[in-house]
């Protein structure tokens, strides 16, 4: 006997969306509380208007009235007030109106044609992706710099031990983010961030001066049966805050059309 427990407390709520229809045929619920936070605003510091916003309210701008005679005290004192007035308006609905991105989303590296290469210098399956690596390192930076968020609190997913260990060297090595943790699907079970980065990594791979097109085992349910969705949704249920998912959609398109995997991607928002 089991029971399906139709609530769900911990992932934000267009993330749970996604979830609850590709795997759990729509019966999946969030929370009221659970509604999409907008905690991953962009930074309006800069802006002109918030500046001079921010300054008034800290106290910082001075009114020019006590530098000058008391004749001109009173109209200098009303044309900067109406002043800051406008840009204390202004500053309130650009902050207002600027959106949080989607808790998943989805982004294409087909545009940059990435072509999957092997490490020669390890014996079995050794996929390389530079084109996604690149775009990780991208990402990370803009979570560090623009979102805020802790190194701790990411998380990359890959499906392949081999692609673990490669990232590993290549992000802590180069980067020194000794904090950012990489792992395969079943290193995460059980486990959650703030933010999870599921990385596909397959491409094409370069062959004999020729690009071949293959699928593979942890994303082919005709080799892994039932585990795949099993699987997949153990990484798309990882991240409580964001998920961000990097494929080369042409690639799934052209081996995974049909299957699981592509439908999944399918129903997620281009970033």
């Amino acid at each position: 006997f089991t029971s399906f427990f139709n609530i769900q407390y911990r992932m934000q709520s267009d993330l749970a969306e996604v979830i609850s229809e590709v795997f759990y045929e729509g019966r999946l619920q969030s929370a009221p509380e659970m509604e999409v936070k907008q905690e991953y605003r962009e930074d309006l510091d800069s802006s002109p208007d918030n500046m001079v916003a921010q300054k008034k309210k800290s106290g910082r701008v001075k009114s020019s009235a006590k530098s000058r005679v008391k004749s001109s005290a009173k109209s200098s004192a009303k044309s900067s007030e109406k002043g800051r007035g406008k840009a204390g308006a202004q500053a309130r609905p650009a902050e207002d109106k600027t959106p949080g991105p989607s808790s998943v989303t989805l982004l294409d590296s087909s545009p940059m044609r990435p072509v999957l290469t092997q490490d020669n210098r390890r014996r079995g399956f050794q996929p390389v992706n530079e084109v996604h690596l690149a775009l990780l390192t991208d990402l990370i930076r803009e979570l560090l710099t623009v979102r805020r968020v802790m190194l701790r609190d990411i998380g990359i997913i890959v499906p392949f031990r081999s692609t673990v260990w490669h990232l590993r060297r290549e992000l802590r090595g180069k980067h020194r983010w000794y904090d950012l943790e990489v792992g395969t699907i079943h290193t995460f079970q059980g486990r959650e961030k703030k933010v999870i980065i599921l990385d596909t990594v397959m491409s094409g791979e370069a062959r004999g001066g020729a690009v071949q097109h293959y699928s593979v085992r942890p994303f082919d349910e005709a080799k892994n049966g039932l585990s795949v969705p099993r699987l997949l949704n153990v990484a798309f249920s990882r991240s409580r805050e964001q998920l961000v998912v990097v494929a080369d959609m042409e690639h799934i398109r052209r081996v995974y059309g049909r299957k699981f995997l592509g439908k999944l991607l399918e129903k997620l928002p281009l970033r």
